[in-house]
């Protein structure tokens, strides 16, 4: 699909925004599709920043610009060497705690934000994320969020009350990096990393 599109929108400008004709082109393709059509990788390379859609019938609502990426996306050998399982995030916590080398990567939905992308949450609570912190207390990561969420504030919170719960991300180093949504707004990434065996 995106080759398609990539040849499509040749002769338009990149971020420009696609209408008319071109826009109805693009909408009847995508309506005809039978097979698998991967609505997040279109929502990146034709919506506006951060506009993510699940089907066909919220993606012809959205205005389209051509952020078709130059080249087919390529991972040869991106994942050579690793071991790729599929459990409970709680499964793996327990079966590697105590492996020496072990690195968690905890990329969870954001708190406070839109979840319909994840195919696989319908929910996700504020119960998920302490889950999820209770099983990282201690150990070395990397966790990913973003000031939208407010799981860093919740860990401040935490904080001030160490009385009665720890906070697991005391003395965590923090990395983060703007990223725009519009010409007037923006967001930033968080990243949060520990590495206690250090």
């Amino acid at each position: 699909m995106l080759r398609y599109l990539r040849k499509l929108l040749r002769d338009v400008p990149a971020d420009k925004r696609i209408t008319g004709a071109l826009r109805e082109t693009i909408l009847q393709k995508l309506a005809s599709e039978k097979g698998y059509v991967d609505w997040i990788t279109l929502s990146t390379s034709l919506l506006f920043s951060m506009k993510y859609v699940t089907n066909y019938a919220e993606f012809e609502k959205h205005g389209m610009y051509n952020k078709i990426p130059m080249f087919d996306y390529t991972a040869d050998g991106y994942l050579d060497g690793l071991e790729i399982v599929c459990t409970d995030y709680r499964e793996l916590v327990e079966k590697y705690r105590d492996v020496q080398g072990t690195l968690f990567i905890a990329d969870p939905p954001y708190l406070s934000t839109d979840v319909k992308t994840y195919t696989s949450v319908q929910c996700w609570t504020i119960k998920n994320y302490l889950d999820i912190l209770t099983a990282l207390n201690g150990l070395d990561y990397v966790y990913f969020t973003s000031d939208k969420s407010q799981i860093v504030e919740l860990c401040q919170w935490i904080d001030g009350n160490k009385d009665k719960v720890a906070n697991i991300f005391d003395g965590a180093s923090v990395k983060t990096v703007k990223s725009p949504t519009s010409p007037k707004s923006s967001y930033t990434d968080i990243m949060l990393y520990k590495l206690n065996s250090v």
